[in-house]
């Protein structure tokens, strides 16, 4: 089961996803994700891969969605421990 965890930094959100980023767990966490991803506070996101165990084409659409969603924001995005 995926599980993330929140670190604010300021205006970074630092998420850690924990287990399967795919289509089968991310209903679980998506919606939590989407809700503060879009608060107006948070400008840069991290997304630390460190702890995640596979990533299928719907992990790596979401992943795509917030990369947008802090680019129209005028932030960063930046994906540690990417392998």
């Amino acid at each position: 089961m995926l599980k993330v965890e929140f670190e604010e930094r300021g205006p970074t959100l630092v998420l850690r996803f924990v287990g399967e980023l795919g289509s089968s767990d991310l209903g679980n966490v998506k919606e939590e994700v989407d809700k503060r991803t879009k608060d107006d506070a948070v400008k840069n996101l991290v997304v630390d891969l460190s702890n995640t165990t596979m990533l299928d084409s719907s992990g790596i659409s979401f992943l795509v969605t917030l990369f947008k969603r802090m680019v129209d924001k005028g932030g960063k995005f930046l994906i540690a421990s990417p392998s």
